[in-house]
């Protein structure tokens, strides 16, 4: 089977089981039980299984289900154990490639509109310090921070991974005269950054997979990750090629999130234990960690605050979605923050 298989050529249903598939075998798998732990649920990849998180998607019919199973199993993409299905190599490539185009089309619905909201500039104003477009926890004090650690100047070359819209990148670029490449996987959100930032020839942004870097050894003298770096499915060979694109001496700056392991009820969450710190010390580099989970509350709740007042004016736009998109889980992620269930980090990184 070619692994160059294209998209198009699988039906919409089978495509949909393919990126169902490869979302739930991301998840901890209890070997005793064959179920994957997804939270606070657990789902097991046998028929009953996979039609109580498809039929959302494909409808209500086993029978339909069955037979794209079958057609996936003839195209070598699915297999089969003992009633219990998993993907072949060749489905999860394609797989993969299904969920990270799912991952983009909701990416681009959530911030796009964002662009287009006055609602959504006052927010970010008054949540973050200043409006850069910002679609995760990082406010003004962060980013002083990691200036303040990796003291980025006109002499630096720097990349940026997932840069979003971009505003983020110009701001740093203006503060800090550095020469700054910001990528990111959104075609659409790369187009709105060229478009919609201040042309300066110290800026550029590239759509680009961070697990598929394209760029020379010894590229940059500094590597900045604003919570992008615990979505990655596989994280060891991301870290692998930015040693290989960090100059000698080159520093990166990190904000990390680390969450419950269900596997390891017992083991507290530490910055040693995160995947991040485990690959860094496999690839020699070295590393200073702030905690800054108490940041992180003080942000979900000023959002919460902030978001309820601002909500007449976001729904006088016709952007309900996008306040209920940025409220829905803050209640939940301040639990897990109080209860120690998550935590978030700095990492002030240094290349041998």
């Amino acid at each position: 089977m070619d692994n160059e298989l294209l998209d198009s050529e699988l039906s919409e249903n089978e495509q949909t089981i393919l990126g169902l598939f490869f979302s739930v075998e991301l998840n901890p798998k209890d070997s005793e039980t064959n179920e994957y732990i997804i939270g606070e649920k657990r789902v097991k990849l046998d028929v009953e299984g996979i039609f109580s998180i498809s039929k959302q998607r494909i409808g209500e019919e086993v029978d339909l289900l069955s037979s794209i199973l079958k057609l996936l199993q003839d195209k070598e993409m699915v297999q089969a154990d003992n009633g219990i299905y998993s993907l072949t190599d060749t489905g999860k490539i394609i797989g993969k490639r299904i969920r990270a185009k799912w991952f983009s089309e909701s990416y681009d619905n959530l911030l796009l509109p964002c662009t287009r909201s006055q609602a959504y500039a006052k927010f970010c104003e008054l949540v973050y310090g200043k409006n850069l477009l910002q679609f995760n926890v990082v406010d003004m004090p962060h980013l002083d921070l990691m200036q303040e650690k990796l003291q980025l100047n006109a002499n630096d070359v720097v990349l940026d991974l997932g840069c979003g819209l971009g505003k983020i990148t110009e701001y740093l670029v203006e503060r800090t005269g550095a020469s700054i490449t910001g990528i990111d996987f959104s075609q659409k959100s790369i187009q709105w950054a060229k478009k919609n930032t201040k042309e300066n020839e110290k800026l550029r942004y590239q759509v680009m997979d961070i697990s598929e870097l394209n760029f020379p050894a010894n590229s940059f003298d500094a590597i900045i990750a604003l919570d992008v770096l615990y979505w990655i499915d596989d994280l060891e060979p991301v870290i692998k090629k930015l040693k290989s694109i960090l100059k000698s001496n080159g520093r990166m700056g990190v904000f990390y999130v680390q969450f419950y392991n269900p596997e390891k009820p017992t083991e507290p969450l530490l910055p040693e234990t995160t995947n991040l710190a485990i690959f860094l010390k496999r690839y020699d580099f070295t590393y200073e960690v702030i905690d800054i989970s108490q940041h992180a509350i003080d942000i979900w709740k000023q959002k919460l605050t902030i978001g309820k007042e601002l909500r007449p004016q976001f729904l006088s736009e016709g952007n309900q979605d996008i306040i209920d998109t940025r409220m829905t889980d803050g209640v939940d992620v301040i639990k897990k923050f109080e209860t120690n269930q998550q935590k978030r980090y700095f990492f002030s990184v240094k290349h041998k």
